[in-house]
């Protein structure tokens, strides 16, 4: 695999992330905005801050249920990889 493919597996990951959790949209566009594109590492470490946030505080964010959601998505990509994760 070329660093090519595993950047394009990157992006496909996070379009199928922002599709299923609408909520990162915001987050996406602002990183677009500053970047002028998709960096995918850096994606994935700003998410993960918001993630890890949430995670701490999930009590007082309601977020229960759309977090577990979340981690479900997550182990699922990673357990089976990028083209088989698609519909995830």
């Amino acid at each position: 695999m070329s660093l090519g493919d595993i950047n394009a597996a990157n992006v496909r990951f996070i379009e199928r992330l922002v599709a299923g959790f609408p909520q990162f949209a915001p987050l996406l566009d602002e990183h677009i905005g500053y970047f002028e594109e998709l960096i995918p590492h850096n994606f994935m470490a700003e998410f993960t801050r918001h993630l890890v946030d949430t995670y701490v505080h999930v009590e007082a964010s309601g977020a229960a249920d759309e977090l577990a959601r979340l981690f479900k998505f997550l182990e699922a990509s990673f357990e089976t990889g990028d083209e088989r994760s698609a519909n995830s």
